[in-house]
This record gives C-alpha cells, structure tokens and sequence, in this order.
C-alpha cells in the first residue's frame, strides 16, 4: 500500500482545492484510491506509563550523532499502533528523541544481517496519538528494506519514534541511527 499525507492549518470555512496524481512506476501502483480528510484533534503528548520507551538522546555515540541497537525478532515487544506506511505489525520499538538545537535530523534503521530486516520507521510529535504521524517511510530507496525519514526539529522538541518490520517475515536486528 502506497500513502501520502497533507497536513493544513485552517481556518473556519475555509477551502481548498486538493488535487491527486500519481507517478507510475508500476502497473501495481495503478487503481482506485481512498481521499480521507478529517479533523486532527491532538491526544495525549506522553507514552502510556506502561509503554517501554528508549531515550534515543542517552546514547549518543558522538557530536550530533546518537545509536541504538535493537532486534525486531526478540521475545516481548510492545505494542504501540502503526504508522501509515508500509504494512507493519503493530508490535514495534519506541524512542523518545529530543532535539538540542534546531536543525535537519535524519533517522535512519541500518542492519548488517543476512537477510536484511524490512523495516518501517516513523516520527510522531505525540507518542500515543497516530494523528500526529510527522513522517513514514517503508523502505530508503527502491529495493532498499531500510528505513529513513529526516524531520525539521526546534531545539527541545521532542519526538517519538517507532520501529516496526514489514510484516513478521521482516523481523531481523536492526540499529537505529
């Protein structure tokens, strides 16, 4: 499944005109679509207490650059929702990273196992609310089952990141950079 995402601020009877096109690259990319517009109400900012939450900022490996190692094959991982894109499972890693200064951070999963993990990576603004999904990436680049998204932070804000493989096939270690 393919997905995009647009985000507006409007204002009370306000309108606009949303247009949708698409780039095929595959005839499988082509059909019907869904266009789904609703109104985000913002949840809780906060994990559920329950919740196991690594603090990405805690390990950092040196200036501007933080690394964590995890397996999506392990026994005990959480459920914490999906993101939007690819077709994760719903059991996943959680992160919490707070930015130090303003600037372009770029997450990535990278794993030196054979066979490579199919991960999926997304960012949300709030930690047990989807609606706040920022950005969603199934794979890098074509033929690439990594995962990377790169996020515009304010110094101090914080946001979550979650882990999940596509599908339980594509469980593996992973590290998140």
């Amino acid at each position: 499944m393919i997905s995009s995402r647009v985000r507006l601020e409007m204002e009370a009877d306000e309108t606009v005109n949303v247009f949708v096109d698409g780039r095929v690259f595959f005839e499988a990319w082509q059909g019907p679509y869904t266009l789904s517009v609703r109104l985000n109400v913002p949840g809780p900012v906060e994990c559920p207490a329950e919740w196991t939450v690594v603090d990405l900022n805690a390990n950092n490996v040196g200036e501007g650059s933080w690394s964590v190692d995890s397996d999506l094959a392990r026994e005990g991982l959480e459920e914490h929702g999906r993101g939007t894109c690819g077709a994760p499972t719903g059991f996943n890693d959680a992160y919490r990273f707070t930015a130090p200064d303003a600037g372009t951070y770029r997450f990535e999963t990278v794993s030196d196992a054979d066979p490579t993990p199919d991960t999926t990576l997304w960012a949300r603004s709030g930690c047990n609310d989807p609606e706040s999904e920022l950005a969603c990436n199934d794979d890098r680049a074509f033929g690439d089952l990594l995962s990377l998204v790169d996020l515009e932070l304010e110094a101090d804000e914080t946001v979550y990141l979650f882990v999940d493989s596509f599908r339980e096939a594509g469980r593996g270690p992973y590290t998140l950079n």
